[in-house]
């Protein structure tokens, strides 16, 4: 049996152990403060504008009005993406859920 192959009992990784800890709180808050503000602002013009197009009849305005619309779900898609990885690590999910907003970037692709 070569040394490749014999376990020793100690982890390989621990010789490079990280000499700090990044600690993202801060960033996630402004993500979700700018997410938050970006759906607000993107369904109240959208609301408005389906009002408007319902009052006028114009087809051009109720497309915009749907395409506002649409993009406040995905907005929801992002914030659901970053509550999902905010969650620690379970014994299903050993590495955590952090994944969670490479997931939410599909769903954008998917409803886009």
């Amino acid at each position: 049996m070569t040394d490749l192959h014999r376990t020793t009992g100690v982890d390989p990784a621990a010789r490079f152990a990280l000499t700090t800890v990044a600690d993202d709180a801060g960033e996630r808050r402004q993500a979700n403060r700018a997410v938050a503000v970006s759906a607000i602002g993107l369904a109240v013009t959208g609301a408005m504008k389906l009002l408007i197009a319902v009052l006028t009849g114009s087809m051009g305005l109720l497309g915009d009005a749907l395409h506002n619309l649409s993009d406040v779900s995905t907005s929801l898609l992002v914030f659901h993406g970053f509550l999902a990885s905010k969650r620690t690590p379970t014994d299903g999910y050993p590495y955590g859920y952090e994944r969670a907003e490479d997931l939410a970037g599909v769903g954008i692709a998917v409803v886009v």
